[in-house]
């Protein structure tokens, strides 16, 4: 008998004063990098602005956005030895940060209300997927 920790990857459309409208859910062993992620939901997604932690930052960014039409917004991270970000680079961090916040409230709230922050399942090896069968007019 095993067990692994799950970590959860959720892509979600913004609401004024709610909870992100969830639209695909992703549920995994925590082992895994996030990277491998990016690269199965990638194809569901296009004309649309991402925004992600660091797992999400690609090297070909200019080649997916100009492809796809999808830019994925990460915040900026000090370099090793670095002491702190630029004014700049500060300000488009808080921003993306400010931007994420209401899914990591929707994280909060699912953990609150499951739990599942705290859970071990038996015998995660695959990642599970769930999308959204909701139309955009619902």
């Amino acid at each position: 008998m095993y067990f692994s920790v799950v970590k959860a990857h959720v892509v979600a459309r913004k609401r004024d004063a709610s909870l992100p409208d969830i639209e695909i859910v992703f549920i995994e062993e925590a082992a895994r990098q996030g990277g491998p992620v990016f690269e199965q939901i990638r194809p569901m997604l296009s004309d649309n602005l991402l925004f992600g932690d660091q797992a999400y930052k690609r090297p070909d960014e200019e080649k997916i956005e100009l492809e796809q039409g999808l830019k994925a917004l990460t915040p900026i991270k000090k370099q090793k030895g670095q002491k702190e970000l630029s004014p700049e680079d500060k300000a488009y961090s808080n921003a993306v940060s400010r931007t994420r916040q209401p899914i990591e409230a929707l994280f909060a709230w699912l953990n609150k209300m499951t739990g599942i922050g705290d859970a071990f399942i038996k015998g995660v090896t695959h990642t599970y997927l769930w999308k959204s069968t909701r139309s955009d007019d619902a």
